[in-house]
């Protein structure tokens, strides 16, 4: 025997009806936030849009100034690129390097028993990592001076960034 349920008027517990008033009126109130929200979003925008419209010149001198910074930045990144080469220890340091790699193989294809030959080479890597040391170092403190010159740099970008997106 088969079932036919018909609903015919819907009768709802004086709970059930409560929640159902309170999960409308939630439902209202998000909607007009929502509204609120992406008004309040228009008005913004065009209060911004209107301010650097009437502040154009404000503005391309911002944008000419974050534009030179950026170049500035490029160019100290490209000094920094050519500190290592322009060095006069850098091709000395490359050789060494090299030669530490070698070791280091030479030391992986000696077997387990050759434990006297094996700290042999290793006393010569380390000796020639000694050397890489303070040309190392130097080239690190050449690479540190510049990035300190770029760093005000950048927080002035970072300023100009934040002026020309700032809520008006």
């Amino acid at each position: 025997m088969v079932h036919r349920f018909f609903l015919t008027r819907m009768e709802f517990s004086e709970g059930a009806q409560a929640s159902l008033r309170a999960f409308l009126y939630v439902s209202n109130m998000l909607a007009l936030l929502e509204t609120r929200k992406t008004r309040m979003e228009e008005v913004g925008k065009r209060r911004f849009d209107e301010y650097w419209t009437a502040h154009q010149s404000e503005k391309k001198v911002l944008e000419s100034e974050k534009q030179s910074l950026t170049e500035q930045i490029a160019a100290l990144n490209a000094e920094i690129a050519a500190i290592p080469p322009k060095d006069d220890g850098y091709a000395k340091m490359v050789e060494l390097q090299k030669k530490a790699e070698n070791l280091a193989s030479e030391k992986k294809a000696l077997g387990l028993l050759k434990l006297k030959e094996k700290k042999a080479v290793q006393l010569q890597i380390d000796s020639t990592n000694n050397e890489i040391a303070p040309i190392q170092a130097r080239i690190n403190a050449a690479i540190e001076e510049v990035q300190k010159r770029i760093a005000p740099l950048q927080s002035r970008i970072e300023a100009i960034d934040t002026e020309l997106t700032r809520p008006r």
